[in-house]
């Protein structure tokens, strides 16, 4: 599978990285892993050096911080921005920041479901 962010192929590290989260995910969104444990295991099976290195891949860090912060208080991620991202790295649809916010306002105000 090629993975895209704005248009370009993502070298193997960093492919690597995206499919480490969408495993988390998945197990996150079969019940598998509560919230707390699903950070954890984040924490403890991403490289940082991926998330960290100079000009990293926008889709990769937003995809690990999305994880991040299903525990942070009056800011914990929805499942249905989780449920974008595994469609984004199994290829169902093309990860594009302004499609993700927009959805996610959609999403919040009400006018589509997850």
């Amino acid at each position: 599978m090629q993975y895209r962010d704005k248009g370009n192929l993502m070298n193997a590290t960093n492919k690597n990285a995206l499919s480490t989260m969408k495993c988390i995910i998945d197990d996150y969104l079969s019940g598998k892993y509560n919230r707390e444990d699903t950070v954890d295991i984040l924490l403890y099976s991403v490289d940082l050096d991926v998330i960290h290195c100079p000009n990293p891949e926008f889709m990769v860090t937003d995809c690990y911080y999305t994880i991040k912060h299903l525990t942070e208080a009056g800011h914990e991620t929805t499942d249905f921005e989780l449920v974008y991202f595994r469609d984004c790295i199994s290829g169902v649809r093309t990860y594009d920041l302004d499609e993700k916010m927009e959805l996610t306002r959609k999403y919040f105000n009400g006018t589509i479901t997850g």
